[in-house]
């Protein structure tokens, strides 16, 4: 019989694993203040490079997995290498474009709104606020820090997670966030500070096309297969009767971003109707943009995250551990 672990060992491994947090809470600070010196026509070029090579052992499986199951037998195996080389490219890009925004360093026409602008002006004079929602497509940073930058006379707040293993991580990464204009949101706080936001006249920024352990949600379709997804936006939505503006950030063929053309997701909840059921609609609706979005260009997206990660029966297991006896 083992014997268990004693009290001292024990309280060693907790303080190993807190020096380890905070070393690379201090490694990733140091690398972001020595890496800003360098120029970013140069980033641009170094980060891909480095990605590729060094983050390819380890995400290269998990996307090469994820891929399989979206697609199935439509990629072949030079596809997914092609798409996995992408995602790949595109998150090193995604490095080098965020520490130069952070930086100051980002040319002032990289980004291109001239799609979105104008819709966003009149929703906000039509209603108190609204919902912007985009996926972890291309720099999704960046298409919140944008929205921020644009509209500073209005409140801008993005829903974020707290990343509780590695608090100064945590707190580094808020304060890029604020200093770019940006509140937060946690996803674990009361939806009111949510709704003052949008009752204000507010935007609110909402990341949504990922696995969630916190909130409400509701299992839905994503290349064939269920994927346990919040309901957050769309009952924000409804209790606010602020609309969705569906966009993210694409890359332009010569370089540079731009804002994709927006669609609008309206609540349309009308008296005596279901919310649950408009709920379900709406979450339905923005969950088909996204993979639409997705299907366009493949190597946009994160495909090392686990979409699928949820199942009917650690939902419930998760219930019955949170369950209160």
């Amino acid at each position: 019989m083992e014997e268990a672990p004693s009290p001292n060992r024990r309280t060693l491994k907790r303080r190993y694993k807190t020096f380890r947090r905070a070393l690379v809470a201090e490694l990733a600070k140091a690398a972001a203040r020595l890496l800003s010196l360098l120029p970013f026509g140069f980033t641009r070029r170094l980060f891909p490079l480095l990605v590729r090579t060094f983050a390819r052992p380890i995400l290269g499986p998990k996307i090469n997995r994820h891929l399989k199951k979206a697609f199935g037998p439509a990629l072949t195996p030079r596809d997914r290498r092609r798409i996995r080389s992408q995602v790949l490219h595109n998150l090193g890009l995604f490095l080098a474009e965020s520490l130069a925004n952070h930086r100051g360093k980002l040319p002032p026409d990289y980004i291109d709104t001239d799609q979105v602008l104008p819709l966003f002006e009149s929703l906000l004079e039509e209603n108190k606020g609204l919902i912007f929602l985009s996926a972890h497509i291309v720099n999704w940073e960046l298409a919140g820090a944008t929205i921020a930058r644009i509209f500073q006379g209005r409140q801008v707040a993005v829903f974020a997670r707290r990343m509780r293993q590695n608090p100064r991580l945590h707190a580094f990464i808020e304060n890029v966030r604020r200093a770019q204009g940006m509140e937060i949101i946690y996803q674990d706080e009361s939806p009111r500070r949510a709704l003052r936001v949008l009752a204000g006249g507010g935007i609110l920024g909402i990341l949504p096309d990922q696995d969630i352990k916190e909130g409400n949600g509701i299992f839905v379709p994503f290349f064939g297969h269920n994927a346990w997804t919040t309901t957050g936006p769309a009952s924000l939505s409804l209790l606010s009767g602020c609309p969705i503006v569906c966009a993210h950030l694409e890359r332009k063929p010569l370089g540079g971003l731009r804002i994709s053309p927006p669609q609008v997701l309206y609540p349309n909840l009308d008296q005596g109707s279901d919310r649950k059921e408009a709920a379900t609609r709406l979450t339905q609706a923005w969950m088909a943009l996204v993979e639409d979005w997705i299907r366009q260009d493949p190597g946009s997206w994160v495909w090392f995250h686990d979409r699928w990660r949820t199942t009917p029966e650690k939902l419930e297991a998760r219930r019955k551990r949170h369950k209160k006896p």
